[in-house]
């Protein structure tokens, strides 16, 4: 059965059900939703219309002895039955039973056979920054749409950063009038393209986007980065800023500009705005970012010495992971968890905060946080980041990856993976579909299946259904080779050798 992500188990049986003309379908009653979708896919690949009955071909059965999102389908020449203990579990069934319909010469027919099936992390996510360049409402439903049907199912919304504020503030509206727009980009010769990039979701966009993500069992999580890669809040607001007068960043990079934390009325802004997140993503977590921060210009603030005085605090460092902590307790208090880049990682940090380990050779700080009990997201750079051309990043080596990383002793702490896109580069829909498909099918699989079934040349041969697949939405994915980038021995030798010394400068 050429199904992704692979099932842990699968039993082949011989013979097809072959779907006919006056098929009959049934289902428990928390299970209309799904029905009705299969209802419309067999419509679409056969022209007929399936009819309700109490003895039916196909059945959408309640199973109370499954946990979350298992299911289980079995398919002979008579019936196909589905079986699952919840919503998200029977639409996982689904997605399975659609790759499984072929058209063969009866026809179009299922393979027989029982599959029983669950995933291997409950956060299996996919991270889109939209701060760098703006890609509309229809844009994000399309991907949230092929996201379910891979069974992936969080969205992290990186919504500001330097370059873009892309959220919709009824508070403070100037955000959005000033930090959503620049008027181009500044490329690595030092010249502006001239292009304006402008755009931000209203709230009432971003409640249908979480509606519509909510129906396909994908969960939102929105960002907000502080206290660096603020630069598109600090032109709206630069009461906030170090500086009178900042603007919208024009080009990439670490921009040494960032939030003052010594400013009054800091935390309250910030407060307000993460209550209008709430309001508008109902979320289960908010990321607050805290990546990549520079400390040169609290170094001579008078501001946030004093504010490091005054909270009894060491450094700018304390200070930053204090205003986290602050941020997290009205979150929490509000029935949200916090989460952050594996930067922000700090004793001091409360311990309840989920960490997103992405940074290159700083992995011995997320293992032993991760063995002390934080829980964390595993997003590593090289094999994970799909903005990077597949020369670096090929299929195999996205594939190929083993979250659980040496030196974990309680792997039950890692919820899951995360794939980020960062679309400095990455301009257009097509540019986007490209860097993304097919990796996210391996990134899938990584999130789902039982690693001990993981073999990449039988992914391949199971790939061309997916590529079926995204052919039939016009999708524009890749075709590329799957070789990796061939370096030279000394280049190959010195990454091992900092990989090793797992490096402190490369931290910092």
């Amino acid at each position: 059965m050429k199904i992704i992500p692979l099932p842990p188990e699968i039993r082949l049986e011989a013979g097809r059900f072959i779907l006919t003309k006056d098929l009959s379908i049934s289902f428990s009653a928390e299970f209309e939703t799904m029905a009705s979708d299969f209802s419309d896919f067999y419509h679409q690949k056969t022209g007929w219309k399936t009819q309700k009955g109490l003895f039916s071909a196909v059945s959408f059965l309640l199973d109370f002895t499954m946990r979350s999102e298992q299911y289980k389908l079995k398919v002979t020449k008579e019936a196909v039955v589905l079986e699952a203990a919840d919503q998200p579990g029977m639409f996982y069934a689904l997605q399975t039973l659609k790759q499984m319909v072929r058209h063969t010469s009866d026809g179009w027919a299922i393979e027989s056979g029982e599959i029983n099936d669950e995933p291997r992390f409950a956060y299996r996510g996919f991270m889109l920054d939209v701060a760098r360049h703006f890609f509309p409402k229809n844009d994000l439903l399309r991907l949230i749409e092929v996201m379910s049907h891979h069974k992936l199912n969080r969205l992290h919304l990186h919504l500001s950063d330097d370059q873009g504020w892309r959220f919709e503030s009824k508070l403070f509206p100037r955000l959005q009038e000033i930090g959503s727009k620049r008027d181009g980009t500044i490329n690595a010769k030092h010249v502006s393209d001239g292009i304006p990039v402008n755009g931000y979701y209203t709230q009432t966009d971003l409640k249908e986007i979480a509606a519509f993500a909510a129906s396909k069992f994908v969960e939102i999580i929105p960002e907000i980065d502080v206290p660096g890669h603020s630069m598109a809040l600090l032109a709206a607001y630069p009461e906030f800023s170090h500086h009178e007068k900042m603007e919208v960043r024009k080009f990439f990079g670490i921009s040494s500009e960032i939030l003052c934390l010594g400013s009054a009325g800091l935390e309250e802004f910030l407060t307000a705005i993460l209550s209008e997140f709430i309001e508008v993503f109902h979320p289960k977590i908010i990321h607050l970012g805290g990546d990549e921060v520079p400390h040169r210009e609290p170094r001579s603030c008078a501001k946030c010495k004093k504010a490091i005085q005054t909270r009894h605090l060491k450094n700018f460092s304390q200070l930053q992971t204090d205003l986290i902590n602050r941020l997290s307790r009205f979150l929490r208090n509000q029935g949200v968890r916090t989460m952050v880049w594996n930067d922000e990682l700090d004793s001091n940090l409360d311990p309840g905060i989920i960490v997103q380990h992405w940074k290159p050779f700083s992995a011995r700080k997320t293992i032993s946080q991760i063995n002390q009990g934080r829980q964390a997201v595993i997003s590593n750079f090289f094999p994970l980041y799909l903005d990077y051309p597949y020369a670096m990043t090929p299929l195999r080596k996205t594939y190929d990856f083993r979250p659980v990383l040496k030196g974990i002793r309680h792997p039950e702490n890692i919820m899951g993976i995360e794939s980020p896109l960062w679309t400095e580069w990455v301009s257009t829909r097509e540019k986007l579909e490209f860097q993304i498909f097919p990796r996210m099918a391996a990134v899938a699989e990584l999130a789902w299946s039982d690693p001990k079934t993981s073999d990449f040349q039988d992914f391949l041969d199971r790939l061309p259904i997916l590529l079926e697949y995204y052919r039939s939405l016009g999708l524009n994915f890749s075709t590329i080779s799957n070789k990796p980038l061939r370096l030279c021995k000394r280049i190959q030798g010195t990454i091992r050798w900092l990989k090793d010394k797992d490096c402190e400068f490369l931290k910092n």
